[in-house]
């Protein structure tokens, strides 16, 4: 209750007060975007940032260990990681001195969260612009904002974000991937992903290690299941039977190591999660396994990608209620993707880079 009253205050009071103190009207090319969601999220906010460091210096404020992947793909934009996630104005300030001591043309919020609207009004700016979805408001967080774009919920991100800075900067922009390195040696490295953030997103880990037998006996190439050092029911399978030469298991501790790993390969096959974004940043060819999210609204575009999905009218899914079931129960929607499927996806991916 006591925490639940000290937000409310901290939108209501303290956020609205500065917003009415805190706001000059400044024209001086610089834009702050706030962000604080996850891995696949700023990996489809990168192309339209990218855009936009065409005509504006912009800095960026994120999650605590994510500003490595910002800084890899637009080391021209200033990060600044947010270590803690706290309500007090002094502390906020006290960390992110630099943020909160410079003037910006305008905020934009891309997170959709009371806390994220609660940050931006702390900022000196003329301008501040945030998002909301199918109109609602997230508990007064509207109060303070000058301007929100009202997304609808299947209105895909590469849309989204565009429209989004349009309230901004007044004009549409188009989203594209910043450049990326590429080595002409090829790895012949197959990367599997397994993992999930949520249980019913992920295929089962044991068909996974049937596609990965098979293209090793099929094609001269290795498979390397990644998977990050926290997942140790995974870690733990692919341990026990990765029983082919050129079957690895590569373990993630951080973004460095992801990238690492991500930049190595040639093919990526995984679930909807944050590292199929990823690798399709990096223009990896990738196969991706869609399940309960929402596909409208945020499968990754391009001719990379080929997304194995099956029609299904529970999805999206009402997601996280459960940590291991989805809501209908039976994980319909990736158990009906066969290991047949998945092969016959990555024998045009091999086909198509001559592995």
């Amino acid at each position: 209750m006591l925490k639940s009253l000290r937000k409310r205050w901290a939108i209501y009071g303290v956020g609205f007060y500065h917003v009415f103190r805190y706001s000059p009207k400044v024209e001086n090319g610089e834009l702050l975007i706030v962000h604080f969601d996850h891995l696949g999220d700023v990996c489809t906010l990168i192309p339209a940032v990218y855009a936009l460091t065409q005509n504006y210096r912009i800095t960026v404020t994120c999650r605590p260990g994510l500003e490595l992947i910002w800084r890899e793909f637009l080391p021209m934009v200033d990060v600044v990681p947010l270590q803690k996630f706290v309500w007090s104005p002094r502390k906020l300030k006290g960390e992110q001195e630099n943020v909160f001591s410079n003037s910006y043309e305008g905020v934009i919020v891309a997170t959709i969260t009371p806390y994220a609207a609660f940050y931006s009004s702390l900022v000196h700016a003329g301008n501040r612009v945030g998002l909301v979805e199918n109109g609602r408001y997230f508990r007064g967080s509207r109060l303070l904002y000058n301007v929100v774009y009202n997304a609808k919920r299947d209105e895909h991100v590469r849309a989204r974000f565009p429209r989004l800075f349009s309230k901004a900067i007044g004009m549409l922009i188009r989203p594209e991937k910043p450049p990326v390195h590429t080595s002409a040696h090829k790895s012949r490295t197959i990367l599997i992903h397994p993992g999930a953030k949520w249980k019913p997103r992920r295929w089962p880990v044991e068909r996974f290690m049937r596609v990965a037998r098979q293209a090793v006996s099929r094609w001269d190439v290795t498979c390397a299941f990644l998977v990050h050092e926290s997942e140790t029911d995974l870690r733990d399978y692919v341990q026990n039977h990765a029983d082919l030469p050129g079957i690895t298991l590569r373990l993630t501790r951080n973004a460095d190591d992801l990238l690492d790993a991500v930049k190595s390969c040639e093919i990526f096959i995984g679930n909807d999660s944050g590292p199929v974004h990823l690798a399709n940043l990096m223009n990896k060819e990738t196969v991706v396994l869609w399940g309960p999210g929402n596909y409208h609204r945020i499968h990754p575009y391009g001719e990379n990608n080929d997304i194995l999905i099956k029609d299904i009218e529970c999805r999206p899914c009402r997601q996280y209620q459960d940590d291991d079931h989805c809501q209908r129960g039976e994980n319909t929607c990736l158990l009906s993707i066969s290991v047949d499927e998945v092969l016959a996806a990555l024998e045009k991916k091999v086909e198509k880079l001559g592995l």
